[in-house]
């Protein structure tokens, strides 16, 4: 469906000259995606923002004469009342008739032109395809957002947690930016974890250049089997090699840590297992590696705890981690 049959319909619904038949389509519109309803929600708040109000009515002039008259102790005297006629004013109407059609088309244009945003849940993990035929994979808690077409000089996305991407060879550079890194690539296949204000970079397949947003003059190149890690305000850390079945755990159901915080080992296990975790200690400075598959969000705890001299129970629901 084009822009202008939905501008068409959606004008018939708020003017009430929509027939059944067209009523289904525009349901089913609606119904397509939240970005619909959410431009019919604008629309029909601007079309009665802008909608022309109705003349108020006019008081019976003879009535407040004798009442004004009645104040002020003034006798009654005859009087000719005048027939007042208020013309409506055609340009208003047409003015806001144009606005309301105005904001449709503005809005319709913010529709198709928008950025697709797509968010993952605790819990949950979701696969989608972009423009250009290329994958991404979204781990729990995560968000990554696109233009609706790329355009001839680049293949730009934003990502903020944690994806596998398998990019589609192209002439155009596909470039993934993170809150404090940019990764540009031809075609390729790597991940991407970007929390805290951490980026780490693993590539699995073909060439990748990483850089700081803030320095990208200083950027790096990793290969197959290589890893590297950006904090903000600094360059990207030397390349290392890495184990893949490792670092891309999280999507054979393997959850592994690295010389992790405590912080770090109870955020995953929150996103990934979509739980709630209380750390009831504040001096703990140990690290954490090991990997766990298939294992519950209880049991992953309990192993960690167990390590390092700590306890963890549920309590209602929620995890308690305590001396």
């Amino acid at each position: 469906m084009n822009a202008l049959n939905v501008d068409e319909l959606i004008v018939g619904k708020l003017s009430g000259s929509l027939c059944t038949e067209n009523e289904d389509q525009l349901t089913a519109w609606l119904e397509a995606s939240p970005e619909n309803q959410a431009l019919f929600d604008r629309t029909a708040a601007a079309w009665q923002f802008a909608a022309p109000q109705p003349m108020p009515t006019l008081p019976n002039a003879r009535e407040e004469l004798v009442r004004l008259r009645s104040n002020l102790n003034t006798p009654p005297q005859r009087a000719h009342i005048l027939s007042m006629k208020f013309p409506i004013n055609r340009t208003a109407r047409w003015i806001t008739a144009a606005a309301a059609i105005l904001l449709i088309a503005f809005g319709s244009h913010r529709l198709f032109f928008a950025d697709i945003v797509v968010k993952t849940a605790y819990g949950e993990s979701r696969q989608v395809v972009l423009p250009d035929g290329s994958t991404v994979r979204l781990n729990a808690g995560s968000r990554l957002s696109w233009p609706r077409r790329f355009d001839d000089k680049a293949r730009p996305v934003q990502l903020a947690g944690e994806a596998f991407f398998s990019v589609k060879k192209g002439e155009t550079p596909f470039v993934v930016t993170t809150d404090n890194s940019s990764i540009r690539v031809l075609g390729t296949e790597f991940n991407v974890r970007a929390r805290r204000h951490r980026t780490t970079l693993v590539v699995r397949k073909g060439i990748v250049a990483f850089a700081s947003r803030q320095k990208r003059q200083k950027e790096i190149v990793l290969k197959a089997n290589q890893m590297s890690v950006c904090n903000t305000q600094e360059t990207p850390a030397p390349v290392t090699t890495v184990d893949m079945e490792s670092a891309l755990g999280w999507m054979l159901g393997l959850l592994t840590f690295q010389d992790a915080t405590l912080n770090d080992v109870t955020d995953e296990v929150e996103r990934i297992y979509n739980v709630e975790i209380d750390v009831a200690i504040s001096d703990f400075n140990g690290r954490v590696s090991g990997s766990f598959k298939e294992k519950s969000a209880e049991q992953v705890l309990k192993a960690v705890c167990v390590v390092h001299g700590l306890k963890v129970t549920n309590q209602g629901g929620v995890y308690i981690i305590e001396r």
